[in-house]
């Protein structure tokens, strides 16, 4: 069965895309993988013996399940199926990573947008993921609402199509 994977970073603008996620999981009658990237700020490292590492990210683990609780009290989870958690440095890549091996046909995901103009509107997670996903991703800016899709830009190589070659 195919999936839809969202990722959270347990923000409004992420349960915003979660509610969008929900919409195309009904149209589609699937369900929605969520994945939250967890990881030690490097100063938060520095500061523990490396004996205690390990115990500092079971306790960012134990975190992490706590804000899943929170984040989807007010969620009809009918249609959310796997809560991942995965330690990682470039949130992008992990995330790319689990569309690779899940079987997921779609990534919907909020987008912040704090950067430059493209991250702008797209976020720089977002951007990064969007270059590096094995299946579509879906942008959701914070305050969008669903309604159904009727246009979709969908980005391939620039030699894709080869325009008047060999002519």
């Amino acid at each position: 069965m195919k999936k839809i994977l969202c990722p959270v970073d347990f923000s409004e603008v992420s349960k915003n895309a979660l509610r969008y996620a929900m919409k195309l999981a009904e149209l589609w009658d699937t369900r929605i993988d969520l994945i939250h990237i967890y990881h030690l700020e490097s100063k938060e490292a520095a500061a523990v013996p490396y004996h205690q590492v390990d115990e500092l990210l079971e306790q960012r683990k134990q975190e992490v399940d706590r804000k899943y609780t929170v984040f989807l009290e007010d969620i009809n989870t009918e249609h959310i199926g796997l809560l991942h958690k995965a330690y990682g440095i470039f949130t992008g890549l992990e995330i790319a990573d689990a569309t690779r091996d899940g079987d997921y046909r779609f990534v919907v995901m909020g987008t912040h947008g704090e950067k430059n103009n493209l991250e702008k509107y797209l976020g720089s997670v977002t951007t990064d993921l969007m270059t590096r996903s094995y299946c579509p991703v879906m942008a959701v800016p914070g305050g969008a609402t669903f309604q159904t899709i009727k246009n979709l830009a969908y980005a391939v190589a620039g030699d894709a199509f080869d325009v008047g070659k060999g002519t």
